[in-house]
Formats: C-alpha cells, sequence, structure tokens
C-alpha cells in the first residue's frame, strides 16, 4: 500500500465519520429543542425516541465494533479475516 491509497482511505474514514456526526446532531439538537418547547405532539414522541434509539444502537454497534478490533490487535489474536 503506498502512502496515497493510505491518506485515500484514511480521509474517507474521517469524512464518513464526520458525516454519521453531523447526521445525528442535525437530528437530536432539533427534536430537543422542539420537545422542550412542547411543540412534538405525544402521537410523535414514541417514534421520535424509536428513531433517536436507532441512531443510538448504531452508534454503539460501531464503538463496539471499532473497541473488538483494537483488542485483537492488542492480545496478538488472529483476525477472522484479513484486511490485504
Amino acid at each position: 500500500m503506498t502512502l496515497s491509497d493510505f491518506k485515500f482511505i484514511f480521509y474517507m474514514e474521517w469524512g464518513h465519520r464526520l458525516w454519521g456526526r453531523g447526521v445525528g446532531l442535525v437530528f437530536v439538537l432539533p427534536a430537543l429543542y422542539f420537545l422542550k418547547k412542547g411543540w412534538i405532539s405525544k402521537a410523535l414522541k414514541p417514534r421520535l425516541a424509536l428513531y433517536a434509539g436507532l441512531i443510538g444502537f448504531q452508534v454503539l454497534y460501531k464503538f463496539i465494533c471499532v473497541q473488538t478490533k483494537m483488542c485483537i490487535q492488542n492480545h496478538k489474536v488472529k483476525p477472522a479475516y484479513e484486511y490485504y
């Protein structure tokens, strides 16, 4: 792998993470504001909670995946698949 290949992968991953954080903030911040103002109806609150929970689950899942990969590398256990 060349340095330019590594830079491409690194910046694609960085951009993907930044995009995900932005999408999460664009959903959560207005939702919290609208909840505080009382502009969300009772019928919409469960759906809003479901969407927020799904976003939170996705964040937790990705966090666990990243941490597991780090643990595998630290304990010198061969992963089930090879990257290259």
